[in-house]
C-alpha cells in the first residue's frame, strides 16, 4: 500500500471540503471582511476564508459580517495581546482550536481534525 504524503494530502483534504461548501453559502458581506485590512484575508470558497491573525477590531467586523466559526491554527507560544476564545465567544462566533507548529505540524492527524470541523459546520461560515 502506498503511503501518502502529509502535505499532498492536505491540500487534496482541503480541496475536497472547499468543494463541498460551495453547496450553500449563507450571506456574508465580503466587501466588508475585504476591506478590514485583515492580514492575507483570502476566499478561497464561498464559506471558507483564511487570514493571518486577526486584531480584536477585525474579529468585530468578521462576526458583523456574518462569519460564524473561527479556527486558531497559532500554537499556545504564539503569544498575541488579547484572550481571542474570550473575544471570539463574546462575539457570538464559535472558536476551535488546531495548533499547527511549523512544516513539521501539517500532518495527517491535524488534516482529519480540520476535516471534522469543517464537515460538522456543514457549510457555516
Amino acid at each position: 500500500m502506498k503511503k501518502l504524503k502529509p502535505i499532498p494530502h492536505l491540500l487534496r483534504v482541503l480541496t475536497v471540503l472547499l468543494l463541498a461548501t460551495c453547496a450553500s453559502a449563507p450571506l456574508l458581506d465580503l466587501d466588508v471582511l475585504r476591506t478590514a485590512e485583515i492580514n492575507n484575508f483570502r476566499t478561497p470558497a464561498s464559506t471558507v476564508m483564511s487570514s493571518g491573525q486577526p486584531n480584536e477590531t477585525q474579529l468585530k467586523v468578521m462576526a458583523s459580517a456574518g462569519i460564524q466559526h473561527i479556527i486558531n491554527l497559532r500554537t499556545p507560544q504564539e503569544e498575541i495581546d488579547f484572550e481571542e476564545q474570550a473575544v471570539v465567544e463574546a462575539l457570538g462566533m464559535e472558536y476551535y482550536s488546531i495548533p499547527v507548529a511549523g512544516a513539521g505540524g501539517i500532518n495527517a492527524a491535524n488534516a482529519q481534525s480540520l476535516e471534522e470541523i469543517l464537515g460538522a459546520l456543514d457549510g457555516e461560515p
